[in-house]
């Protein structure tokens, strides 16, 4: 089985793609839209370039829902192809992402509670070969509760190139990563918690005659993660030891093919293994009478994962009506086998299982829809999405189809200093409707939670599939785009209701999201502001403001009271540039939180994060161009009572790039 996989990430390791040959519409994975009538947010990946991170949600939380977003409330597109993960790419390789604020989210794979990102890579920027470098390092430290830690180094390298081979665009990167987690003083450190990953990406694509672009994709990330430490109290040394080695081995097709001017078909296919050996350690020595036990699993999982999609569209036009029919088929199929081997150890007694799990899951969906606009004015498109692998049992609605709907009005249609659009959709979709699975591991943060003096991973790679789905989602989303001042300004509005039946996810702090039975409800209404304040030759200024307002009812079954909250979060970026130099600051909120204190009373809270702050000098210069040095700080001031930074660290480097 090895052998295949590599044989596969062989026929598609040039990795690629232009996610659309068609710059008119939008390609959200399972269906397209057209761009001018689907409410979006766009992030430029050079803004967030100078950031020391190790997992991308982590630092584009305050264009999304503020600091109610993490890795588990986000599902990427990947060049118009769903991938499992987005931390196996660089930054370096992002040219921008596109946050999708419209319903249509729902059928192309985002849950309840989760928010559909397009990820758009860097594609050939001549046809003579072209390189590019960037390096960064980080002094890493906590600040937290008063207590004090170590200083650790992040860092990372990496290595980019593109061209032509006759008609085939070619480019790889090579990416490489130390993330490490400072320690508390009272623990004694052996192996200080660290990450270590490799990220290799290559992409080809060309034009197969007249009719067809061929794109190719291949990403091969392994990963160390290691800790080794010993805490110590009045009554109990307690050690730690954990190892984790990953991989995830990402490959993709997209093969996009013009019938006619009129018949279009896209074809993607995507697969993804992933491979995790973890061991995990703990032992306790009693300080009173020298009683000893530990325990330890040595766990194995090994799995892949299957895309297909399909989906083959039609233009009618008739005058100034667009009419386009369109027919999606998606499958998903997921296969594991899990093994851990637990050894219990107490003075002298000891006890041995072994545990394992083997799953095969499939999905398949069909999607007929129909889009219908006029002009640049209106545009309606419609559907339902068929669920065809009995995902949904018979018996729970009596029916598995599942509709949404998504309209579009452009008010000012020919206006040249004014821009209105107003927006709104609906989408119903079964609660686990994406197979997405196999993540790398990062760190999670227990000290605010369990009191334990020690940082350890999460799951990592892990798979979530669904099982039979026990209920359904609902999202209503409605918008609107106000641009003013020639559109250099816009104002924008987003109302989002989503719910869930028979299921609630549960967020489980720092850690992922679970589905528990029982009534879920949110309401969000976010406020934005963006736009160029200055733009000249010698001085810029670009900016935006994001407020959420949220309301969120949950009640999970077998809890006494439900819980009900309307705390509001969000955040302002702001890039300022004059001459050769540009400044960077992005800050991240959230006001009126309940936070359970000592005594288990609920309280008031509200905290500010300076999330990113950075100074860069850009050069050109002899056979380097394009260049820039720079000195940037992350989360260097956050609140101690409740912090918005996931893991509570603080960065203080710089770095450089340039191209040759």
């Amino acid at each position: 089985m090895k052998y295949f996989n590599f044989i596969l990430f062989g026929m598609l390791v040039c990795a690629g793609a232009s996610a659309q040959t068609d710059s008119t519409y939008i390609d959200l994975g399972r269906m397209r839209a057209r761009k001018e009538f689907i409410q979006t947010t766009v992030i430029k990946a050079s803004d967030l370039a100078q950031m020391p991170f190790t997992t991308l949600s982590d630092v584009i939380r305050l264009w999304v829902n503020g600091s109610y977003s993490d890795k588990s409330t986000m599902v990427y597109v990947i060049d118009g192809v769903m991938i499992n993960d987005v931390d196996a790419y660089s930054i370096f390789d992002i040219e921008e992402i596109i946050i999708v604020n419209d319903a249509l989210s729902q059928p192309n794979g985002a849950s309840n509670l989760q928010t559909l990102a397009l990820i758009k890579t860097k594609g050939v920027k001549s046809t003579k070969p072209h390189f590019s470098f960037a390096g960064q390092a980080f002094a890493v430290t906590k600040k937290e509760n008063g207590q004090k830690y170590t200083t650790e180094v992040f860092h990372q390298y990496g290595l980019s190139g593109s061209g032509n081979i006759g008609k085939v665009s070619v480019g790889g990167s090579l990416n490489y990563l130390h993330d490490p987690m400072p320690n508390n003083d009272s623990v004694k450190v052996a192996t200080t918690p660290n990450i270590d990953r490799f990220r290799l990406h290559l992409w080809a694509q060309t034009k197969l005659g007249r009719k067809s672009t061929l794109a190719l994709q291949g990403n091969y990330t392994p990963q160390d993660c290691h800790s080794n430490f010993t805490s110590y109290s009045p009554y109990v040394i307690s050690s730690y030891v954990r190892n984790y080695n990953e991989s995830l081995i990402n490959a993709s097709l997209q093969l996009q093919t013009a019938f006619t001017s009129r018949l279009q078909n896209k074809f993607s296919a995507g697969y993804t293994n992933g491979i995790q050996k973890a061991f995990d350690s703990t032992g306790n020595l009693s300080v009173n009478n020298s009683a000893k036990n530990y325990t330890n699993n040595d766990g194995n999982l090994k799995g892949h994962f299957v895309y297909l999609n399909d989906n083959l569209n039609y233009v009618w036009t008739l005058k100034n009506w667009k009419i386009e029919p369109a027919l999606g088929l998606n499958f998903q199929s997921l296969k594991y086998n899990y093994t851990n081997n637990h050894l219990l150890w107490d003075n002298g007694n000891h006890a041995s299982s072994t545990e394992t799990e083997n799953e095969s899951k499939n999905f398949l969906t069909a999607t007929p829809m129909l889009a219908v606009s006029y002009k640049n004015i209106v545009n309606v498109q419609g559907g339902f999405t068929q669920d065809l692998a009995t995902i949904v049992p018979n018996d729970l609605h009596g029916s598995r189809t599942f509709p949404f709907v998504s309209l579009a009005v452009n008010a000012l249609p020919s206006n040249a200093k004014l821009s209105w659009k107003i927006y709104g959709s609906y989408a119903k979709m079964f609660a686990s409707n994406n197979m997405s699975a196999f993540q790398l591991n990062d760190f999670t943060l227990f000290n605010n939670y369990y009191n334990l003096p020690y940082s350890i991973f999460s799951e990592g790679i892990w798979p979530n599939g669904p099982t039979k789905s026990t209920g359904f989602n609902e999202r209503y989303q409605a918008g609107s785009d106000f641009s003013f001042l020639r559109k250099r300004f816009a104002l924008g509005y987003n109302y989002l209701h989503v719910s869930s039946s028979d299921v609630t996810p549960y967020v489980y702090p720092r850690i992922a999201m679970f589905y528990l039975p029982g009534k879920y409800k949110m309401e969000r209404h976010q406020l934005s502001l963006t736009g160029e304040v200055v733009q000249n030759k010698s001085f810029k200024w670009r900016t935006g403001m994001f407020v959420n307002f949220l309301k969120i009812h949950s009640h999970i079954y077998g809890f006494e009271f439900p819980s009900d909250e309307k705390p509001n979060t969000g955040g302002w970026t702001n890039r300022f540039g004059y001459k050769s130099f540009s400044l960077g600051a992005d800050m991240l909120y959230m006001l009126n939180k309940d936070l359970v204190v000592t005594g288990g009373k609920s309280e008031k809270h509200s905290s500010v994060l300076l999330q990113n702050v950075y100074l860069s000098y850009s050069f050109n210069g002899g056979k380097l161009h394009n260049g820039s040095v720079y000195v940037s700080s992350r989360n260097s001031t956050d609140s101690n009572i409740m912090p918005l930074s996931n893991d509570g660290r603080r960065f203080y480097g710089g770095g450089v790039k340039f191209d040759f």
